[in-house]
């Protein structure tokens, strides 16, 4: 097994990379659908979800497995893939309804909670093993928030197109910092 040093810590790169990459696309395409009738800010949008949700498995793995963003840790790597199973799997029930897949709305609004809920323990693992320094160390909290606060909107009906646009920004803010974690 090889040591873990500043180049290996590959978890940062490809990680908080993807993470940064997939906030950028979803916060794209929610600017992009704000006015339009084609489906391209979809795609686009289902594209950076897919690639946010992959980036979780690399936040959690690193490089050899013990060097992600919660070090060795055994939950920590859980909430991770919890994290990601769920982005991946709630990226696939909402392009399942777009295509008019019949998807029960209570199991769809499930999933949504799930995430919300592994997004938040999965921050509370980066931020507990201190790993990520500085503010990477609480990031995915804003995330977890945001997802949260999206949500609640949704149900009270009051949710615009900022409210996604927020949520993908804070993907990339939370990817950036990771990419530039020391």
């Amino acid at each position: 097994m090889s040591q873990v040093n500043q180049s290996t810590a590959n978890w940062r790169m490809f990680g908080g990379g993807g993470l940064a990459v997939g906030g950028f696309l979803y916060a794209l395409a929610t600017l992009l659908g704000r006015d339009s009738i084609d489906d391209i800010w979809f795609w686009l949008a289902v594209i950076g979800l897919a690639v946010a949700g992959v980036a979780f498995f690399f936040v959690a793995y690193g490089e050899t497995g013990s060097n992600g963003a919660v070090g060795a840790s055994s939950t920590g790597k859980l909430a991770l893939y919890v994290t990601a199973g769920l982005f991946l799997l709630f990226t696939l029930l909402w392009t399942l309804l777009h295509e008019g897949t019949d998807v029960d709305s209570s199991i769809f609004d499930l999933i949504q909670l799930a995430t919300i809920a592994a997004l938040a323990w999965s921050a509370w693992e980066v931020s507990k093993k201190g790993v990520a320094k500085g503010n990477a160390s609480i990031a995915l909290f804003g995330v977890a928030a945001w997802a949260a606060l999206v949500q609640i909107l949704q149900w009270a009906d009051e949710y615009d197109w900022w409210h996604a646009f927020g949520l993908g920004l804070a993907l990339l803010a939370t990817g950036i910092l990771y990419v530039l974690n020391d």
